[in-house]
């Protein structure tokens, strides 16, 4: 784990991003979402290759998501809001299309 993922304790890897465009999706998400953007929700899903300590146990070889996912992007800055570790608390801030 990086540096900066440190700082917040590695919110992404505690949540997860899942699509919520119709209002199917929406309604079965209302009630184990933690956060929702206007396309977006986030639930509370702890990743299986995360240490106690919060690091990755799969760091050489993680799955494609965790390998695209930079420091400070859209989702980045989701996760840490929802986890309630970001510098602005503003959803908005955060929101990701």
């Amino acid at each position: 784990m990086n540096e900066q993922c440190a700082k917040c304790g590695g919110a992404c890897c505690k949540v997860l991003i899942i699509p919520a465009r119709d209002h199917a999706e929406r309604e079965w998400i209302e009630g184990r979402a933690i956060m929702m953007t206007d396309s977006q929700a986030v639930i509370e899903s702890r990743c299986r290759h995360l240490s106690e300590d919060g690091r990755c146990l799969v760091q050489d070889n993680k799955p494609l998501y965790c390998k695209l996912a930079e420091v400070n992007d859209a989702i980045c800055k989701l996760c840490m809001v929802a986890k309630g570790n970001a510098l602005t608390k503003s959803p908005d801030s955060a929101k990701t299309s």
